[in-house]
């Protein structure tokens, strides 16, 4: 008799079977059930659509904004870079230069002009005047009549404006254009795109399937003929398609660009309409579910709200970090008493799985930097060595400056055992190894080695120039022949600082360029290839994962330049975490 009545406890403590009961109690008819839920379900369908479009306009918009911002930078850098001295040239007075010289400058800005565009094909024009010398170099074909947009630029120059790109609408030969315009250094420069062109561009059609896109201004200027069209069919301002229950209006805001994308989905053709009698049925079943709803609500609460609150309560103090709580395993539900013991037992094996994890990784990559950091070594010493065993007795002077500069190297690597050390130790090191290789080959180059003031206390990983100097002065230095070495470490934003270095010897060839690239993408070491270009590349990449930037090219006619862009930190940072 106790056996069957432990079963019988154990059984109604089932919150399946409490349900079951409940629901029986109430009568509650099985199609009815079906009914709400399916009502439940396309709520909650059309709620998702609503929710996918309008995802996927501001998707559009963000692709729209990133390409006309990228194209945007490139314009303005092909005007500021010193390196297009086209650019430069013909932003002055060019009464100097013979004709043939004026076209050669022309054709490069025209070239630049139509590389632009073919980079960046949401731009229907892009152009570069020169209002000093009334060039004006145009490439694209924007649907317009040239003498138009030609005026508009002329129309929209203005020396004082800021140096950014300053963005606008209006309607040319009856187009709908948005346009920026910029000014640097006496030049002009501008993008136009032909709005009835952009939404293909896209992947947005006009008018397909019941929906129509377009733009439109803070004024709801509508900027397509389909969609002037449109509203002239329906009779309806924008303002009323938004309040009305036959359309769906999607608006997602273009930011500093004076547009906006919107679009118009008829209910019909997007949700469709339910059946008559599913309807009446659907009548009938709220009204018994709100018959029946006192007391369902009081069960479902005392039986599942507050067992899943205890649950998701138990979870929200987890993610916040506190993985040592545990929820009380004691309830009333059977369920929920195996699924809060089954939690608790997670969670125990969570933690003791989290700190294997996190020390393995650790050791990990310590041991990766280890290696990294044995793998340079200063090939150079023995042969300076050698040099101060060759001075006679009476350069004595030279034997002192050597053994000074020396002992500051040796110090120096025995502290590049650390990840990182600050800028000012690195750029003094490496000005002490230029002083070394002065003496061991005179006069035969210029090293200029400077640093702002404010970064200097910036941590960076030790001896990650040297191996580029070493480089510099291996590949390029030959007898009667003398170069220049420039490194430079600035400011390069407000979180990021870049240290250059730049030399006039022979300069890096093609095969070890492309060795190079091949090794930045696949990680794999290049046979041929110095082992202290692939060793700084991998241990930026540890330490700084895809918040770092290195570059190396050569400069024409002869020359290397190099470009390390590292995250700034500074030493108090580093000793608080």
């Amino acid at each position: 008799m106790k056996k069957f009545s432990f079963k019988k406890q154990l059984f109604l403590q089932s919150t399946a079977v409490r349900i079951i009961l409940l629901i029986i109690a109430l009568l509650m008819p099985f199609n009815v059930i079906t009914i709400v839920l399916m009502r439940m379900t396309v709520s909650n369908a059309q709620r998702q659509v609503e929710k996918e479009i309008q995802n996927a306009l501001d998707m559009n918009v963000f692709n729209f904004t990133q390409q006309l911002q990228n194209v945007s930078r490139r314009e303005i850098y092909l005007c500021i870079n010193s390196e297009n001295s086209e650019f430069q040239e013909l932003s002055t007075a060019l009464d100097s230069l013979n004709n043939v010289k004026k076209g050669n400058l022309i054709r490069k800005v025209v070239q630049d002009a139509d590389d632009l565009r073919q980079e960046h094909s949401i731009a229907d024009l892009v152009w570069f005047s020169f209002p000093q010398n009334g060039y004006v170099v145009t490439s694209g074909a924007p649907g317009i009549q040239s003498d138009a947009y030609l005026e508009l630029i002329d129309s929209v120059y203005d020396p004082g404006k800021g140096k950014g790109m300053q963005w606008s609408v209006d309607t040319l030969d009856d187009t709908m254009v948005l346009y920026g315009s910029a000014t640097w250094n006496k030049i002009h420069c501008g993008i136009l795109l032909n709005l009835e062109r952009t939404l293909p561009k896209l992947g947005q059609s006009e008018n397909k399937d019941g929906k129509i896109v377009f733009f439109t201004n803070t004024e709801e200027t509508i900027f397509s003929q389909e969609g002037t069209d449109f509203f002239s069919d329906t009779g309806l301002s924008l303002e009323q398609l938004k309040n009305s229950r036959d359309y769906q209006v999607y608006l997602s805001p273009i930011d500093d660009f004076g547009v906006t994308m919107v679009e118009i989905n008829k209910r019909e053709s997007t949700f469709g309409s339910l059946p008559v009698p599913i309807q009446v049925l659907e009548v009938i079943s709220l009204i018994l579910v709100f018959l029946s709803m006192p007391i369902l609500l009081f069960f479902e609460r005392r039986w599942l709200i507050h067992p899943l609150k205890r649950l998701t309560g138990a979870i929200e103090i987890i993610e916040k970090g506190d993985l040592d709580y545990r929820i009380e395993e004691n309830c009333k539900s059977m369920e929920f008493s195996q699924i809060n013991k089954s939690f608790n037992r997670m969670m125990d094996q969570v933690s003791d799985l989290k700190i294997h994890v996190y020390e393995i990784q650790l050791e990990k990559q310590q041991i990766k930097m280890k290696f990294l950091s044995q793998q340079i070594q200063p090939h150079f010493i023995l042969n300076t060595l050698n040099i101060l065993y060759s001075y006679e007795q009476e350069e004595y002077p030279l034997i002192q400056k050597m053994i000074l500069l020396l002992s500051r190297y040796f110090r120096y690597i025995v502290n590049a055992n650390s990840d990182f050390v600050t800028l000012k130790e690195e750029m003094d090191h490496i000005r002490n190894y230029f002083d070394i290789q002065q003496v061991r080959y005179p006069e035969t180059f210029f090293a200029m080695v400077e640093y702002d003031e404010e970064i200097e206390d910036c941590l960076v990983p030790p001896l990650l120039i040297q191996n580029f100097a070493e480089n510099s002065i291996k590949h390029s230095i030959r007898i009667g022949n003398h170069i220049d070495i420039f490194v430079i470490a600035q400011k390069y934003d407000e979180e990021h600082l870049r240290i250059r270095m730049l030399d006039t010897g022979e300069g890096i060839n093609e095969t070890t360029l492309e060795k190079i690239k091949l090794f930045q993408e696949t990680g794999e070491h290049q046979p041929g290839l110095g082992i202290g270009i692939q060793n700084a590349i991998e241990r930026l990449k540890v330490l700084y994962g895809l918040n770092t930037s290195f570059e190396i090219g050569r400069d024409e006619p002869h020359g290397t330049r190099i470009s390390i862009i590292l995250p700034i930190h500074h030493a108090e940072d580093e000793d608080e975490d």
